[in-house]
């Protein structure tokens, strides 16, 4: 069993759904953190161990895990076709879809 950890899945979840984070750590703003859209894509998915648990069949956040999975393959996907280019990231419709489809994921686990 691998035991996942949510809080690596909730604080991606956060960042994935902040556009105003995105704009000012994303671009370089803050050089004192390093945070990029590569790292964000492995941690949701493998860092945190989701992936292994989801396709093992063990619930992390349940019904919601399936949506997460989702979410995280279309980040990752948008990271590849833009070459984790960030304002190029930020400037995509997608990445709109992606920070509402975020939130609403957060709201509802929260719920």
């Amino acid at each position: 069993m691998f035991k996942p950890n949510k809080g690596i899945v909730l604080e991606a979840l956060r960042e994935l759904s902040d556009k105003g984070f995105q704009e000012y750590y994303w671009m370089g703003r803050d050089q004192s953190v390093v945070c990029v859209p590569e790292e964000l894509c492995h941690s949701i998915l493998f860092s945190s161990n989701l992936a292994l648990n989801f396709k093992s069949g063990r619930p992390v956040f349940g019904h919601w895990d399936a949506r997460i999975m989702a979410l995280a393959e279309r980040f990752c996907d948008l990271v590849d076709v833009t070459s984790g280019d960030a304002e190029a990231m930020l400037a995509a419709a997608e990445m709109e879809q992606i920070r509402a489809d975020a939130q609403s994921i957060l709201d509802g686990i929260k719920a």
